[in-house]
């Protein structure tokens, strides 16, 4: 690439798209339920979150074995740079606090699963947010992570541990 030339856009290194299906309540619409019933309904947004993401990561103690990126079982964890898109899909859109605060147990849920590095100011993430209107059939969230650069070059296995 010379001066008078522009970069070539960075390919990703890796990439998976998940896709979470059924309504995303609103902070608010949370806040109307009782103490157990908001705890369990996060909580189960949280781990449909997580064994979503789980679905598509690699077994450590199968060794190095080579398929398809993007077919389960087939992804080691996101731990280089990252971008993390969710694009919610709603009848009703939300202003932008809500929208954020609406993908918390989701984006918790994903950190335990593929995202290693957790979702601190220092993991080397990008979190960005969108949403679209859509039908009542069609509601739920679309991940998108990309990974920028590979991490953790020795290629150890993820032990379930946040990287520090």
């Amino acid at each position: 690439v010379g001066p008078d030339q522009p970069e070539e856009p960075a390919v990703p290194v890796k990439s998976l798209s998940i896709w979470i299906a059924g309504h995303v309540p609103s902070p608010n619409q949370l806040s109307r339920l009782g103490v157990r019933q908001r705890i369990g309904r996060i909580k189960a947004m949280r781990d449909k979150a997580q064994a979503l993401g789980w679905t598509y990561l690699r077994d450590p103690l199968d060794g190095d074995r080579r398929v398809n990126l993007g077919k389960p079982r087939s992804l080691a964890p996101f731990t280089g740079k990252a971008r993390v898109r969710f694009e919610c899909m709603r009848v009703r859109l939300l202003d932008s606090d809500n929208l954020v605060a609406s993908m918390k147990a989701y984006r918790d849920g994903l950190c335990k699963a593929v995202l290693p590095n957790g979702d601190g100011p220092k993991c080397g993430y990008t979190f960005e947010v969108v949403q679209l209107r859509c039908s009542k059939r069609k509601e739920g969230v679309l991940v998108l992570i990309e990974e920028d650069e590979l991490g953790d070059a020795e290629g150890r296995p993820f032990d379930g541990a946040p990287r520090r």
